[in-house]
């Protein structure tokens, strides 16, 4: 049977979990709410207050892909346990800790929807390290032309990228920024990971177009993986070998059903508020 689900939040990121849910096998959508806009969904009932619509729908569970995430959490959590959250948006430690702390205390399934977890180019990095004996150096390069991007923002989602394809979490960090800028645009930030890999960050929001790369040092060569062009390829002392990259980046869907296991208490993909404190924790300790 199909669990009831809601969805506040219809402006992109809900317009795109919306377009999965109205086709979903795995969740009925029994209403959309967002206070600041208007639609028709056709057959979907549309709510302008989250009250209303917890009322009259009684989901059982929830995505927000929205701004003001743990106010929204802490008015739904009496009526709805299981929750996914679009992208985690967090100003500090502080923040983070209280919305684990109210994860604890009223039993929330809670996760994040981290859709460069389910990137394709990811799979086959996840798959082609569990081959390699040895990592030695892990470099991530991250441009895009958005100067209103946020630059914490970026490095939190390259931080969790690169925590997940290493399965390790940082031992010591420093960050160079330019000085004397009132917004900052570019930032590089070097790491030794606990499993000893040495590691860098390299973010630049004035790229002329997106770029996302990983460099990967092992034993057996030199991986070079692209998260935009969906392809990755390997160097080696006999030379380029070209890896299998499945070009269907199927990141909403793939979310929505990590999140279907994860409320049958299945292993997931999706991201934890555990993840999300070692990246804050991580940051805090920036030199």
């Amino acid at each position: 049977m199909k669990k009831k689900i809601a969805l506040i939040g219809i402006d992109k990121p809900g317009a795109r979990h919306f377009n999965e849910l109205k086709r979903s096998g795995i969740f009925e959508l029994v209403g959309i709410c967002d206070e600041n806009k208007k639609g028709d969904y056709a057959k979907f009932e549309f709510f302008s207050t989250i009250d209303s619509m917890l009322a009259k729908t009684e989901p059982e569970a929830m995505i927000i892909a929205t701004n003001n995430q743990q106010a929204i959490v802490q008015k739904c959590m009496k009526s709805v346990k299981n929750i996914l959250i679009d992208r985690p948006k967090f100003n500090s430690l502080e923040d983070v800790r209280v919305l684990q702390y109210m994860i604890h205390t009223n039993g929330l399934n809670l996760s994040f929807f981290a859709p460069w977890r389910l990137n394709p180019t990811t799979a086959s990095i996840l798959r082609e390290l569990e081959k390699e004996e040895k990592i030695y150096n892990i470099n991530i390069t991250y441009g895009a032309n958005d100067q209103n991007y946020d630059i914490k923002e970026a490095i939190c989602k390259n931080l969790d990228l690169l925590f997940y394809i290493s399965k390790s979490v940082c031992g010591e960090i420093k960050c160079e920024m330019p000085a004397g800028e009132k917004q900052i645009s570019n930032a590089n930030y070097i790491l030794r990971l606990k499993n000893g890999a040495i590691s860098s960050i390299s973010l630049n929001l004035n790229y002329p177009k997106d770029i996302w790369k990983v460099r990967i040092v092992g034993k057996s060569g030199l991986y070079v993986a692209d998260l935009v062009g969906f392809a990755m390829y390997k160097i080696t002392p006999e030379g380029r070998i070209n890896l299998k990259v499945d070009k269907n980046d199927q990141n909403i869907a793939l979310s929505q059903q990590n999140f279907a296991d994860s409320c049958e208490k299945k292993e997931n993909q999706n991201a934890n508020i555990d993840d999300v404190l070692k990246i804050w924790e991580t940051l805090a300790c920036v030199k």
